[in-house]
């Protein structure tokens, strides 16, 4: 079975839960980094994150786990994911959690924190099927805060 990437932008994907023979379909579409944002033990049967970066190296990938729990966002994660994704041009990413959402939300502010237009990443974000307007207002929050620190 193939797992379902939804694409965020050109170089970011997010997926609900992946296993170790997902690895091989990321490998294929050219993503070299995996970041995990599912804590572990969250729901049982789940693959331990470092199951799933042992396979990740296996392909030659990167791995990153920077799970987003009850404690919710931070800054410090926000910044785990921007280094994980790489500086300049990001490098190709999927990011996974239980459903997905919760890395397209750590991708949306991350992006909005870096000047991104928030009307566009919700909209992109929709597409892939990903309804994340109940976080307009944070994220335009954190871009006003872009600007302000820039």
């Amino acid at each position: 079975m193939t797992q379902d990437f939804k694409q965020l932008s050109p170089s970011l994907w997010a997926a609900p839960q992946i296993n170790a023979g997902d690895i091989a379909q990321a490998a294929s579409m050219g993503i070299s980094v995996i970041i995990c944002n599912r804590p572990d033990g969250e729901a049982p049967g789940q693959p331990e994150a470092s199951q799933i970066e042992a396979a990740a190296r296996e392909h030659g990938l990167e791995f990153a786990y920077l799970p987003m729990g009850a404690s919710g966002l931070s800054y410090e994660l926000l910044d785990a994911f921007d280094a994980a994704r790489g500086t300049g041009a990001p490098r190709p990413t999927l990011a996974y959690c239980a459903s997905g959402t919760r890395s397209a939300v750590i991708a949306a502010y991350a992006a909005a924190r870096a000047g991104g237009d928030v009307d566009t990443l919700i909209e992109a974000s929709a597409k892939a099927g990903f309804n994340l307007e109940g976080q307009r207002s944070g994220l335009l929050q954190i871009f006003a805060q872009n600007q302000v620190d820039s």
